[in-house]
């Protein structure tokens, strides 16, 4: 009887230590494979994001060598759109002075803007191209003192999410705002940073180009310049040759009929109107 009793208990203890595994394995174990699947998927989402990045660049630099930087603003921004298509989304980039450019955009009110009073010594523009990223609500402190995020607040836009980039050719930045505050736009600071780093790469490739065309250019204004110093260079030879085969032939008729006048003037006559290609010389 006794043990009959103890194998009961045992048996007793193994289920509830496998009910206890369950409870564990649902309770725990389930969100973590969870988390660990949409991890995974969002990481593929990433991969996939960076591939189209890459070959965005490509075909801008291949297609539109003279816009590449435009093109790719304007392919970059598609990708994002179509993954979070409630965003509002631009591009800027640095002009020489300071001031802000348009590069790309999509949604929202950029195209009616006054964009020359944006600037890139300060506020969200200037932060972002600093830091490589930056997360900002349009209406908190700071704000009265960036024309950009106060222009976007009074649009009814609450906060921004902006990936940069800054170096000796220039800056820019790729900017995202919301006009509600449901999403967690830090999640998309990561996507922004990799299309900023798209874009400087748009923009180095291009500054080359533009290099590169203009030392082609030089090189043949140079070849162009030198091909016609050595066309009129030939051509005074071939005049000054002409002149001094004149100057033998009348010499050669000087020496050769210096006894009958009529006959060495004809002889000079018939030498000028040969070396003139002449219809008629006369003397």
């Amino acid at each position: 009887m006794s043990v009959s009793f103890l194998a009961a208990a045992a048996l007793s203890s193994a289920c509830a230590a496998a009910a206890a595994w369950w409870v564990y394995a649902f309770s725990r174990g389930l969100p973590l494979e969870k988390r660990s699947r949409a991890l995974g998927l969002e990481l593929d989402d990433v991969r996939r994001f960076s591939v189209e990045l890459i070959e965005a660049a490509g075909e801008a630099a291949l297609r539109h060598p003279a816009r590449m930087v435009e093109e790719t603003a304007r392919r970059v921004l598609h990708a994002i759109h179509r993954r979070q298509p409630g965003l509002t989304l631009a591009v800027f980039s640095r002009r020489p002075d300071g001031s802000a450019a348009l590069l790309a955009h999509r949604g929202g009110p950029w195209a009616r803007l006054e964009l020359s009073s944006f600037r890139f010594d300060r506020g969200l523009l200037a932060r972002t191209a600093e830091l490589g990223r930056s997360v900002w609500n349009l209406g908190g402190a700071g704000a009265e003192d960036d024309s950009l995020a106060q222009v976007l607040s009074e649009q009814g836009y609450v906060s921004a999410v902006a990936g940069g980039w800054s170096d000796e050719r220039g800056a820019g930045v790729v900017l995202a705002v919301r006009s509600d505050g449901e999403e967690d736009l830090e999640s998309l600071a990561p996507r922004l940073e990799l299309a900023a780093t798209a874009l400087r790469s748009a923009s180095t490739m291009a500054a080359s180009w533009t290099e590169l065309t203009s030392s082609h250019k030089k090189l043949q204004g140079g070849l162009s310049a030198a091909m016609e110093e050595l066309t009129q260079a030939h051509d005074r030879l071939i005049k000054k040759s002409k002149e001094i085969k004149t100057l033998h032939d009348v010499a050669g008729a000087l020496t050769t009929r210096v006894s009958c006048a009529p006959s060495t003037l004809a002889a000079i006559v018939s030498i000028v109107a040969r070396s003139f290609e002449a219809d008629l010389v006369a003397f």
